[in-house]
């Protein structure tokens, strides 16, 4: 039996977009916190913009540490592991423009 999608299931199953953003489901909790950061390219980002995000990223991984119990409570490990990606991502942008910017030296 097929499910008809009347205004009251469209209403439930509404879907946060906006321009420019990763397509997040509403109510999604913390994959949106993690996944919205996303949507802004890190070669926009000025160095001391990527420090700030990575700063950022360090701190909610900390907290996140400090409140995690001996069982982690549902969509505990899969923030924390979107949290380690973006640190990675980020991470390895500032050692990409470290490396241009000492390449760049170099050659002058």
């Amino acid at each position: 039996m097929a499910c008809r999608l009347t205004p009251r299931r469209a209403a439930r199953s509404s879907v946060v977009e906006k321009p420019g953003e990763a397509f997040v489901p509403a109510g999604s909790g913390y994959a949106h916190d993690v996944i919205a950061d996303d949507s802004q390219s890190l070669t926009q980002l000025t160095v001391r913009e990527l420090v700030a995000e990575l700063t950022r990223v360090e701190d909610r991984l900390r907290e996140d540490a400090h409140h995690a119990g001996p069982r982690p409570l549902p969509g505990q490990v899969s923030r924390e592991a979107a949290l380690r990606r973006r640190e990675r991502v980020l991470l390895a942008e500032l050692a990409a423009r470290r490396q241009r910017q000492s390449s760049e030296e170099s050659l002058a």
